[in-house]
């Protein structure tokens, strides 16, 4: 009632105190009330406050209702910054660690805390699994196949890729070679071993896939492939000199007639002599029946 409009008022209720002075500024006999974030009650001078704000005036800030923010920090009513390798779940603020400060350990391990890696077998590079090992020790990309090339990447690890040879060529034994079957496919004087054309080095590397022929191995010459000699009126037959038959009835008493050729009858490999076993009812020699397996 003094005339001045309250908003320019500086002594509203007009007792001479200053209104930013007087607890009672409003002259109703009761201390104002002065809730920055929140609402007045019907007691004078007490503040029902916000959601997330506390105090007498409700000027502090709290994260009491969000568990704290759990591993994060409170940084307004209710708000949480996690902390580093941190993550909220739904409501549930900062409960969940990560490793995405880390590239998620590179895929080479697993997240085991916040921004923290295990990591895999043969990487390493804290803190994110991102170097091989084999940059510091090449050998482990040693797949003992000497037909691959074997080469480390510290950001990719080990590679293991296949000797690149000239077709027909195939790699044997670290080198690009002809295949083979059997010697007859090689050069002449070459051997074939492990699938491959090599100078030979044993008489198995000479072996011609005949039976009717000795195959050795020269080691000026190379492989050697000669006729097995037979007596007269008997022929090489599986690796065997025998008389030639048309049937049974051709053989003696004891034999049968197999591939044109007479053969001891047998029931196991104890009733052939040394050097033969039973096969399919006759006795060959050892050597024919693993060419015939192959």
């Amino acid at each position: 009632g003094d005339g001045i409009p309250n908003e320019e008022d500086d002594d509203a209720d007009g007792d001479g105190i200053p209104n930013d002075e007087d607890d009672d500024a409003d002259g109703d006999g009761e201390d104002d009330c002065d809730c920055e974030h929140g609402v007045c009650s019907a007691f004078g001078g007490l503040c029902f406050c916000d959601y997330g704000w506390e105090g007498e005036d409700c000027d502090t800030f709290h994260c009491r209702d969000i568990r704290n923010c759990n591993n994060g920090t409170c940084i307004g009513p209710n708000a949480c910054r996690c902390n580093q390798g941190w993550e909220s779940v739904g409501s549930i603020p900062c409960a969940v660690y990560h490793c995405r400060g880390v590239a998620n350990c590179s895929g080479h391990g697993s997240c085991t805390g916040p921004d923290v890696c295990k990591c895999d077998d043969d990487w390493r590079g804290r803190p994110d699994c991102s170097r091989h090992t084999c940059a510091v020790a090449p050998s482990l990309c040693d797949d003992g196949d000497p037909c691959t090339t074997d080469t480390c990447d510290p950001l990719a690890g080990c590679s293991n890729d296949p000797v690149d040879c000239t077709s027909p060529e195939v790699c044997v034994n670290g080198s690009c070679t002809n295949p083979c079957m059997n010697a007859t496919d090689c050069d002449s004087g070459q051997g074939c071993r492990d699938g491959g054309c090599f100078d030979c080095e044993q008489d198995n590397d000479c072996r011609d896939g005949d039976p009717c022929t000795t195959d050795t191995c020269d080691s000026q010459s190379g492989c050697q492939n000669e006729d097995i000699s037979c007596p007269s009126d008997t022929e090489c037959i599986s690796g065997k000199c025998v008389d030639p038959c048309d049937d049974d009835s051709d053989c003696d008493q004891g034999q049968s007639c197999k591939d044109d050729g007479c053969f001891e009858d047998c029931d196991d490999d104890s009733e052939c002599e040394d050097g033969e076993v039973c096969d399919d009812g006759v006795c060959i020699p050892e050597d024919q029946e693993e060419e015939d397996d192959q």
